[in-house]
């Protein structure tokens, strides 16, 4: 009448429960909660008199939630996550919208939401000027 025997295979497999969800618990949420896609069409540039097939997109906010450079090859497309709030003095906040800009330009609309997903395509306007544009 004695102590209960737990075999090795039972115990392992406790750990291994016990262990994933104090992992589960423990991980913090993500505060993403949208994204932004940004497909290169056509863009390039020059560097060191050679061309580049890629461009350099600044994606931000006003609010200052999610700032991030990131660079797209010809043809190819990156995914920014975004943030849809903020936390100001133990109070969460909405970012509001944001912008997407091609390096180097000066033309942009903040016109992603942050709670969402946004398709944006970076191409040649018809004054040889990379210019990134909501789908």
């Amino acid at each position: 009448m004695g102590i209960l025997k737990i075999s090795r295979r039972m115990r392992l497999t406790i750990i291994g429960f016990v262990s994933a969800l104090l992992i589960a618990i423990a991980a913090p949420m993500s505060t993403y909660a949208g994204t932004i896609t940004i497909y290169n069409k056509n863009c390039t540039k020059t560097y060191n008199f050679a061309t580049k097939k890629r461009v350099k997109v600044h994606v931000f906010s006003t609010r200052g939630c999610t700032e991030e450079t990131v660079t797209v090859r010809q043809g190819h497309y990156r995914t920014v996550e975004i943030a849809p709030m903020y936390k100001f003095n133990d109070v969460w906040k909405s970012c509001g919208d944001y912008a997407h800009e091609a390096v180097g330009t000066v033309a942009f609309k903040y016109d992603a939401p942050g709670d969402g997903h946004t398709d944006v395509t970076c191409k040649k306007d018809w004054l040889n000027v990379c210019q990134c544009t909501k789908d």
